[in-house]
């Protein structure tokens, strides 16, 4: 759950401006501005072109993993930027992956409360209190950022809030919308596979996994998947039958690490299901 959230947290880290764009056009208002002898707003724009550098350097190192150095320098953003909410909100996405689950929010609650209809700020909120595992909260703040800026990632957490709030039928007819705005395919069974396993619901995992590999038997990592979730809604008198998808996923990945750990799979809460499918 922490590596799926983590990954699709980050896929986020973006606002609708570039920060290029946005840092070149304040640096050339910035000296518009001082050509003109109109020092108060050269100052400002300065400061919004230190705020902005600092701000993709911080998003740069968010990317290569150095959380420490990115919280510092989305900190020192904000500093001279205090009002700008992109900035908080990628600030709230650096400390997030820096382990700060409280400050991260935080930053997230204050862009949502000065500017409720900034869809990123409700987005990220949304998926920290995910989480968090306040799955009410996570499911209103993931429905005001699909009605400010629908999109496909948002949508498909909401899914996963519905099923672990046990909002069952709700999750249903949610991933029933995103099959009708998405069309039929492969990967989107899988996805959404992954998201019934997520909520500990083998059952519909099972009928999602096999109408991926229906669709594209070659699709990766949907036979062990498959095979995974056999074991874990039939138990391990079902390892014969699972042991076949974990075959068959190695037949067309013989490369793939996660199926040949699958494949010592005795039961789904073994160490090795565990590892492979985390």
């Amino acid at each position: 759950m922490l590596f799926i959230l983590t990954f699709v947290i980050v896929s986020t880290a973006r606002s609708a401006d570039d920060p290029g764009t946005l840092l070149k056009r304040n640096f050339e208002l910035a000296k518009t501005a001082l050509a003109a002898g109109n020092l108060s707003d050269a100052e400002h724009r300065f400061g919004q072109v230190i705020a902005l550098g600092l701000r993709q350097l911080g998003n740069l190192s968010v990317s290569e993993s150095r959380f420490g150095q990115a919280t510092h320098e989305m900190d020192e953003a904000i500093k001279f930027a205090p009002g700008d909410p992109d900035i908080a909100v990628d600030a709230a996405v650096a400390w997030f992956r820096a382990g700060d689950v409280k400050k991260a929010r935080q930053l997230a609650q204050s862009v949502v409360a000065d500017y409720p209809r900034h869809a990123r700020a409700q987005n990220v909120l949304g998926r920290i209190d995910l989480y968090r595992g306040d799955f009410d909260a996570a499911i209103r703040d993931l429905q005001a950022s699909i009605a400010l800026d629908e999109d496909f990632e948002t949508s498909y957490f909401l899914g996963i809030a519905y099923l672990k709030a046990k909002r069952f039928a709700d999750a249903q007819q949610w991933f029933q919308r995103l099959h009708v705005t998405m069309g039929d395919s492969a990967a989107l069974h899988v996805l959404i596979g992954r998201a019934y396993t997520i909520g500990h619901l083998p059952e519909p995992a099972v009928a999602e996994f096999r109408k991926a590999v229906q669709l594209d038997p070659k699709y990766p990592n949907a036979h062990g998947l498959l095979g995974y979730s056999i074991l874990e809604f039939r138990g391990e008198e079902a390892y014969p039958q699972a042991r076949q998808e974990f075959e068959r996923e190695l037949k067309v990945h013989p490369d793939n690490f996660h199926a040949l750990l699958l494949l010592s799979c005795r039961g789904s809460r073994s160490s090795a299901c565990q590892a492979a499918t985390s």
